[in-house]
């Protein structure tokens, strides 16, 4: 039984970072490229709740996405 929930536990890894991954990559390029909030950045990747998409942005880069702004965004008093 423990090798079958072991599975089960790598596949729903397997899924949830096939999901995640492309949020987080699209997440970043809105970071990086864009002057919207964090919390509609969150929206547009699919999160209504923005605490949780900082949790989870933090959970799979390591940085909170404003701390990801301020390190590889533009910078606010950049005109375009």
């Amino acid at each position: 039984m423990e090798k079958y929930f072991g599975h089960e536990v790598a596949v729903q890894t397997s899924k949830s970072l096939l999901v995640e991954t492309p949020r987080t990559w699209q997440a970043k390029h809105l970071l990086e490229a864009e002057r919207r909030t964090v919390q509609e950045v969150s929206v547009a990747v699919g999160y209504e709740d923005a605490a949780y998409f900082r949790s989870l942005f933090k959970r799979f880069t390591g940085i909170g996405p404003q701390a990801y702004r301020d390190r590889f965004g533009i910078k606010r008093n950049a005109r375009a």
